[in-house]
This record gives structure tokens, C-alpha cells and sequence, in this order.
């Protein structure tokens, strides 16, 4: 959308801590010479559960022609520094090992029963267009397949641009900032709100609210403690009426503090205009 590194230079320019920006739930690229040719795969999204270091995640995973996408993909995007070890449980509600057990009687092939959980494409790719005879399988083949459907291991380092993420991770340290107000607390005067600072939230609508509560935590100091900003007062409570929030634009203007009770007044006025207007 046209961001730019702007409000990090900025900060710099005046001593603030700042931290490497970097895309953020972006799609994850597959790591090259990879031995699986999920490329082949693109289109295909199966539930699957991940765990990156300590933390665990599951949900829809997509395949692409070029790397994983897909909730699951952009949640995990948030935590790939560098080399980055990914344990994906392509089968989290089947242990394939008792699965493979239960069927060796069976007269289908062990493609054809992963089949039944899992595209027959994607099956195919893991078992490396291999099938086996269940009622000779081996021990040893059974827990490598096992390993591979339940416990697959990938070592990934490069996500998709910023061009293809949904937000940026990195920016000012908040450790720089007053929190109720979004003033830093090194230079009087400047504020950043919103993704310019080191915080970044998963998939969900957490990052669009971190953007709009930082806004009214700035907006409520800049606007409400400043004798005689009338127009900045004005803007808000147009904000807040057409946003549906006529309660929060008549407590606002109770809070402010105008040099001239006509000034409120007139706020008051506007408040009532505004509202007989968006119930005609």
C-alpha cells in the first residue's frame, strides 16, 4: 500500500532504537534443492499443525509453486529468523504409524489409505511416487513414513517480499515510548503510531487494531489536553460520528479542555447535527 521506512529514519535521526524491518505474514519459501517437489502441489491446501521452537499453531496450509502459504504459513512467517526449523504434522489427528498397523491385512495400498485423510497428489509427493505392499512392509519403513506424515522436519530461511506480506515486523522500540500517549519519551513532541513500531500481532485483525488504538491513544493526548485546538476537536468527533461511536464523541467532548465553553458548545451542536443526519 505504499508503505515506506520513513518513520525508522526518522527515529534514528533522534537517537531511538530501532529494529531491522523485515515482511511479516508472508508466505514462507520452500529451502532450495529441496527433495520434495511440492511445487506440483500449487493449489492444494490441507489442515496441518506446525510447531516453530516452542510455540504451536494449526491450520489451513496452502501450497504454492514456490513456498507454503496459507494462515498457517503467514502465522509462522512472524517467528523464521534466519535458519529456521519447522515440525509439520501433516496428519494431526491420525497417528500413521498405528494407521499402517492396523491395515497391514489390507488389500489396498498404502497410497490409497493416506488417501483417504490427505489429497491423493499430495500423498503421492511425500511417499516419493513409492507404494508399498502393507502385508510385507518393513519395521524400519513403516516409522520412516510415520516420520513423514506426522513429524516432517524442513529447515526454511526466506519468505516471500514485501510486496507479498501483509505487514512489516521490526521498527521503534517501544521501550522509546510513552504507552498511554505514543510519545517518546526521549523527544517531546514526536509521536509514531501503528506499524512504525516493533509490534506485530498474528492473523485475526490484531494488527488493523493495534493501528487504530494506537491512533486514539495519540489522538487523545494531542487533541484533548491542548487548550484552544478546536479544528483537531472538531476532526475527531467527525471521526467518531461516522463511525457509529456517538457515545464515545459525546464523552470526548466532555473530557476536552477548550479555552471557550462556546467552543464545546459548539462541538455539542455539531455532535447533534451529525447525528440527526445519519439517522435520516
Amino acid at each position: 500500500m505504499g508503505a515506506t521506512n520513513i518513520a525508522s529514519k526518522i527515529a534514528k535521526n533522534f537517537g531511538l532504537k530501532t529494529f531491522p524491518l523485515v515482511p511479516a505474514l508472508a508466505g514462507i519459501r520452500y529451502p532450495e534443492n529441496f527433495e520434495f517437489d511440492f511445487s506440483s502441489l500449487s493449489g492444494i491446501a490441507i489442515t496441518a499443525k506446525a510447531q516453530i521452537e516452542k510455540r504451536q499453531f494449526t491450520d489451513q496450509l496452502l501450497f504454492t509453486h514456490r513456498g507454503f502459504s496459507g494462515p498457517l504459513a503467514l502465522n509462522l512467517s512472524l517467528f523464521v529468523n534466519g535458519k529456521t526449523q519447522i515440525i509439520f504434522n501433516f496428519l494431526p489427528e491420525v497417528d500413521v504409524e498405528n494407521l499402517i498397523q492396523k491395515e497391514k491385512t489390507s488389500k489396498k495400498s498404502l497410497a490409497n489409505i493416506l488417501s483417504e485423510y490427505l489429497p491423493k497428489s499430495f500423498v503421492k509427493v511425500l511417499l516419493k511416487e513409492k507404494d508399498y505392499n502393507l502385508s510385507q512392509i518393513k519395521k524400519s519403513e513403516i516409522e520412516e513414513v510415520a516420520k513423514t506424515f506426522n513429524h516432517f522436519e524442513i529447515e526454511v530461511e526466506k519468505l516471500d517480499g514485501f510486496d507479498k506480506a501483509e505487514v512489516t515486523r521490526g521498527g521503534i522500540s517501544v521501550d522509546d515510548i510513552f504507552p498511554k500517549t505514543m510519545e517518546t519519551r526521549k523527544c517531546p513532541g514526536l509521536y509514531f503510531i501503528g506499524e512504525a513500531l516493533d509490534v506485530t500481532g498474528m492473523l485475526g485483525g490484531y494488527n488493523l487494531h493495534w493501528a487504530w488504538a494506537s491512533a486514539k491513544m495519540f489522538i487523545n493526548e494531542f487533541c484533548s489536553g491542548r487548550p484552544g485546538d478546536f479544528d483537531c476537536s472538531e476532526a475527531v468527533v467527525r471521526y467518531l460520528v461516522g463511525s457509529d461511536k456517538l457515545d464515545e464523541a459525546k464523552q470526548f467532548i466532555e473530557n476536552l479542555n477548550l479555552e471557550s465553553l462556546t467552543d464545546k458548545q459548539k462541538l455539542l451542536d455539531l455532535l447533534l447535527q451529525l447525528a440527526s443526519q445519519a439517522n435520516q
